[in-house]
């Protein structure tokens, strides 16, 4: 399974996704992208991004989940955007998307996408 960060460092309500994933990164290998189009999509993959409104971790099982987010950000309509056509082109069957919340406990954050990441490698 590959994963997949996105986020930009310099941007602190954009980078909490991507200082979780550098902090686990004994755990897990990852590969922080700038751009969708850097994704390998043909073998099963998992993406961590930031996700404006969230207040926990959560994993996304579908687009129509990941859309129905109140208030997402236009970098997530792209991210949503993108993933739509892929599966709609038949490019992608499966999509899973951890998303993080722009604040909070960097401690809990980083234990919910551990379990989650865990999850998503046993099946």
């Amino acid at each position: 399974m590959k994963i997949y960060v996105l986020g930009n460092g310099f941007l602190k309500e954009d980078n909490l996704a991507l200082r979780v994933m550098k902090s686990l990164k004994g755990s897990f290998e990852f590969n922080q992208v700038n751009t969708l189009e850097q994704i390998e999509f043909r073998e099963e993959f998992v993406i961590v991004d930031v996700v404006k409104n969230l207040h926990k971790v959560k994993l996304f099982n579908s687009l129509e989940e990941f859309e129905q987010v109140s208030s997402i950000t236009t970098h997530d309509l792209d991210v949503a955007f993108f993933l739509n056509l892929l599966k709609d082109m038949g490019n992608i069957d499966k999509i899973r998307i951890i998303g993080v919340p722009q604040k909070g406990n960097i401690s809990k954050i980083k234990s919910d996408v551990l379990e989650l990441l865990q999850d998503c490698s046993v099946e």
